[in-house]
């Protein structure tokens, strides 16, 4: 099949061969399986490059339904495994594992039509058209699927997979967009210095190959020249990381009472015996498995053990009312107990904290008729305060588990005066996968963005310690107990990107929606003139 250009109203005519469909097939399962290995568990992140250029010689030369279909099987092949863990998260319940990596195919696929009509443009079939008009259809597709639907999922976006490669130094200049951009831009000109066929001349004589790949190369390279501070603004702090554990299953184990709180309590007074002395100490999301405030057991194990050590302790609950839940993280002072003042989600998990549309979803899945009590979100900054035990007041930015996920939030607590990122996790349901690895991955990508340390405390793994420059210096295992302590530097400088990231994400979606409308409809204009 010919793909045909067609002239008139700033349109031209031009022939490209598709090539054999069954080995386009082939290439389009190879490159997503590629994509797939740039992120963890594999982590080769240089990958990203080949997948997203073979990705783009492929739906670059089709018509713009083939390029769709191309797109979205590309996706599948990648999010299928990326986000396996959510057999093993829904007691292996396959089809809201297909569910959610169909969905984000979805996006993939629109990403695939756009993109491909878009070269119906005369400008866009330049090279740094191309580059230009393919990249910011990319990252507004990224922005999109990360808010629709029900709050969005953005795992798997090209940014993430950055983090041990030169293009992070991009990341507090521009954050997730500048930096996913970048690799789609570098892809885009790989393929056109690669090209297909014999030499030509003007955009496919070996000049503007050379210049593509030279381009390619610098935008490579350039960004590590970027420096990415790690050096303390506002003093130290001496944290530990409190792993208690969660025992598998974890149902059983949350259904012990204060079995878990037992568990932290165990690991913290390990910090005490080892000789460790800090400011402050994190447990992790649902680190009390009992409300201290309805359960004065509870009350007394933590407040015992907080005395003990002479610190705060920061840590996760749950509060049960009006038969909703809600996921608080809060400070328990040694001198005056659980403090007022807490942290609430804001963005619970659909099917896995609350449950939409009940009836179809507990038919489709088991596993979300085990979630009786849906959990309500939080309307509350996400910025909490700790004040430390000599007396200076400590501020961070904090986000529950996926939330790391969600850049605005994050953003909004270091614009608020964070002077470190805290995401406190669960993981125990998604035990040895690589989940937690790829939500750390996230974390690390926070810390360089906004130049903060930032930490991730969880049940049972992993935790991890990360620089300001996205560094990862030390790491827990999974389904272990462990403790992590390490002096941070506190910051109270703000990145180019935390500056304009309240609306620096509207405004591509924007920019990029209203070129894939207007690229469709010239597409369709061109199709429908070509028959008269």
């Amino acid at each position: 099949m010919d793909r045909v250009r067609v002239t008139g109203n700033g349109l031209s005519r031009r022939k490209t061969a598709t090539g054999s469909t069954w080995v386009d097939l082939l290439l389009v399962l190879v490159s997503g399986t590629a994509m797939w290995a740039a992120f963890p568990p594999v982590n080769q992140w240089w990958l990203v490059f080949p997948s997203m250029a073979l990705l783009v010689a492929l739906v670059d030369r089709i018509h713009p339904w083939r390029g769709a279909g191309y797109a979205g099987l590309w996706a599948m092949a990648f999010f299928i495994p990326h986000i396996s863990w959510m057999e093993t998260a829904t007691d292996g319940t396959t089809i809201s594992w297909i569910a959610l990596a169909g969905a984000e195919a979805f996006f993939i696929a629109l990403w695939g039509l756009s993109f491909s009509a878009l070269g119906t443009w005369n400008w866009a079939r330049t090279i740094w058209g191309e580059v230009l008009g393919g990249a910011l259809l990319w990252v507004t597709f990224e922005e999109v699927r990360s808010r629709v639907p029900l709050g969005g999922f953005a795992w798997g976006k090209l940014a993430y997979s950055q983090v041990n490669g030169p293009l992070v130094g991009l990341a507090p200049l521009g954050g997730e967009i500048l930096t996913s951009f970048a690799v789609v831009a570098i892809a885009i000109l790989v393929r056109r210095s690669l090209g297909f066929g014999r030499l030509g001349a003007g955009e496919d004589g070996i000049v503007a190959r050379l210049v593509s790949l030279a381009t390619a190369v610098v935008l490579f390279l350039a960004p590590a020249a970027v420096p990415l501070a790690n050096s303390p603004e506002v003093g130290e702090i001496k944290v530990a990381l409190i792993q208690g554990n969660v025992e598998i299953p974890m149902a059983e184990t949350f259904a012990i009472p204060r079995k878990v709180t037992g568990n932290h309590i165990d690991q913290t007074r390990q910090i005490l015996e080892d000789g460790h002395s800090v400011d402050l100490i994190f447990w992790g999301e649902n680190g009390a498995d009992l409300d201290p405030r309805v359960d004065p057991q509870t009350a007394d194990l933590i407040g015992d053990v907080s005395r003990e050590s002479g610190v705060p302790i920061l840590f996760g609950l749950l509060e049960y009312q009006d038969d909703l839940r809600y996921n608080w993280m809060g400070v328990w002072d040694p001198r005056e107990g659980l403090l007022e003042e807490m942290y609430g989600k804001q963005h619970p998990v659909p099917w896995g904290e609350y449950v939409p549309m009940r009836a179809i979803s507990e038919f489709l899945a088991t596993a979300t008729a085990q979630i009786s009590v849906d959990m309500a979100s939080v309307d509350n900054p996400a910025y909490l305060e700790v004040e430390l035990g000599d007396g200076r007041n400590v501020p961070m930015a904090i986000g529950i588990c996926f939330e790391v996920a969600y850049e605005p939030l994050i953003a909004e607590g270091v614009a608020m005066g964070g002077e470190l990122i805290v995401i406190p996790t669960n993981n125990a349901q998604f035990q040895n996968t690589a989940e937690s690895e790829q939500q750390l991955q996230m974390a690390q990508f926070r810390a360089a963005e906004f130049s903060r340390a930032t930490v991730q405390v969880s049940t049972n793994g992993v935790s991890g310690v990360i620089r300001p420059d996205g560094s990862l210096v030390q790491v827990t295992g999974t389904q272990e107990a462990a403790y992590l302590v390490d002096t941070l530097p506190l910051r109270d400088s703000k990145t180019p990107f935390t500056y304009v990231a309240a609306f620096l994400p509207q405004l591509v979606m924007g920019l990029g929606l209203t070129l894939a409308a207007t690229s469709l409809g010239a597409y369709v204009y061109a199709r429908g003139r070509r028959k008269l």
